[in-house]
């Protein structure tokens, strides 16, 4: 491309080009766009390093020492709240919130404490049962869990009383974090997701450097502090897409997500920063289906005592990680349906009780451009199902209806879909909702992705392009190359 231009000696052209297809410059391919974390301190330098924090309502609710305080986000107001466990000879640890009441691990007594958010009505909530130095705590909907170095991870009712040991077998464990259905835990050097029941614990990751209390799950991303090399590293839900997002001058101890902002205790500080859709190739979580929890109202219609290859998910289970079920949908593995493009399991939007839906909420920057991509398929016709098969398809505050024509029978024939979209905030919703619930079997989705598309700024010089002396006139010539996929 060449264009012909009137120099001015002192001026520089800023070529801006975002690119849906195109890559400017041939050498810019295969380069990793990672930004550089601003890290900002919320409130005073403090008299050590805080073990726990929370943000709840507005607010950090942190450990230090044997005491809980609490400052606003912007770090004003910075408040002792409770003097609970002092002169006992330890520390008030890991902090937590069920979003009604606080939570703290105390190593002086061994035992889990809470209070309300005003620092009132401190009470032990578990104790005994074998816990001996718990050092971090989890809370959900009806249970506190007690990450213990010494005998690993105990759960007990918040009505209080003796808790449970739950994984004899993790020892050493230095932080607990309760998210989608899911428990995660921290031991040596390692990270582990377990069912909540206890079941089912998978080892993520074994390549950590002491990470020290720091824990947090938040918009389908694991955040873990790698205390031992000053990193936060983040990882999907799964264990994969490991990635460093920051690299920080001290030693980073508890963490707390909140969407894409990180709240960590830094040497004597608090500090902040946010992460960015850049640093993350895919952004949806568990999109092949492939992990969750495939146990529990697995279809035996032929009442042979063997699995006929489907679990029930009603809607609100936390079956499928990462996914929120808002109207049950069936979770099939491949004795039914096949072949399948990427791995042995997909969902079938059509539930036992009629049209599915399913939804993940991802973080997106506001104004970026994005590309869905996903896998539909229409199983065979018959017994009044509808052909083609049609669901809808949320990316935030758009809908798209997609059509899937039937297969022939025995063979799924996949169709690839894909949507383009700007997002409107820091979160984007991403939901697949069944149109139809004809027929048991309604359209089947697998290999769900959204990745951020390039935007690409060229600055280019032209002070001192040469001129033409017959006219006064400069040519500058660019090349466009490289088509994304």
């Amino acid at each position: 491309m060449k264009r012909r231009i009137s120099p001015s000696r002192n001026r520089v052209l800023l070529v801006v080009a975002t690119l849906f297809g195109l890559l400017i410059l041939s050498f810019l391919v295969g380069a990793t766009s990672v930004r550089a974390q601003t890290v900002t301190q919320v409130g005073p330098t403090l008299s050590g390093q805080p073990t726990g924090l929370t943000v709840f309502d507005g607010k950090i609710y942190y450990s230090l020492s044997h005491n809980l305080h609490v400052m606003n986000l912007d770090g004003s107001g910075n408040t002792q709240l409770s003097t609970f466990v002092s002169g006992k000879g330890g520390q008030l640890r890991g902090v937590a919130t069920n979003g009604l009441t606080i939570h703290g691990a105390s190593n002086v007594w061994d035992r889990t404490v809470s209070w309300n958010p005003d620092g009132s009505d401190a009470k032990v909530v578990l104790s005994g049962g074998g816990m001996n130095n718990p050092v971090d705590v989890a809370v959900d909907g009806n249970f506190v869990y007690a990450a213990d170095f010494g005998n690993g991870i105990f759960r007990g009712p918040l009505s209080g009383g003796s808790p449970n040991v739950h994984w004899l077998a993790v020892t050493g464990a230095s932080a607990v974090a309760v998210s989608g259905g899911f428990v995660y835990i921290t031991e040596g050097t390692n990270l582990h997701r377990s069912n909540l029941d206890g079941t089912g614990l998978v080892t993520l990751d074994t390549g950590l450097t002491t990470p020290i209390g720091g824990l947090s799950v938040a918009q389908g991303k694991i955040y873990v502090s790698n205390s031992g090399l000053n990193q936060i590293i983040s990882y999907n839900l799964d264990g994969t897409g490991k990635t460093v997002v920051a690299t920080l001058g001290a030693t980073p101890g508890a963490i707390e997500a909140v969407g894409t902002e990180i709240f960590v205790s830094l040497g004597n500080t608090i500090s902040r920063f946010t992460v960015t859709t850049e640093q993350f190739d895919d952004l949806i979580v568990n999109g092949t289906f492939e992990t969750g929890n495939f146990i529990g109202n697995v279809s035996d219609d032929s009442f042979d005592g063997e699995d006929d290859g489907w679990t029930v998910v009603s809607g609100g289970e936390g079956h499928l990680l990462g996914w929120q079920v808002t109207t049950g949908v069936d979770w099939h593995n491949t004795i039914q349906f096949s072949p399948l493009n990427n791995g042995t399991h997909v969902v079938d939007l059509n539930g036992t009780g009629g049209p599915g839906r399913i939804l993940q909420t991802i973080p997106t920057q506001n104004g970026r451009t994005y590309r869905l991509r996903f896998e539909t398929a229409g199983p065979s016709t018959g017994n009044g199902f509808p052909n083609p098969r049609p669901i809808r398809v949320t990316h935030g505050a758009t809908t798209t209806d997609i059509n899937t024509p039937h297969s022939p029978e025995g063979s799924l024939v996949w169709q690839q879909n894909s949507i383009d979209f700007t997002a409107t905030g820091a979160s984007t919703e991403i939901a697949f909702q069944s149109l139809n619930g004809n027929g048991f079997w309604g359209t089947v989705v697998d290999n769900v992705s959204v990745e951020e598309l390039p935007t690409v700024t060229l600055g280019i010089d032209i002070t001192n392009l040469p001129e033409n002396p017959a006219d006064g006139t400069a040519t500058l010539t660019a090349t466009l190359s490289k088509t994304l996929s």
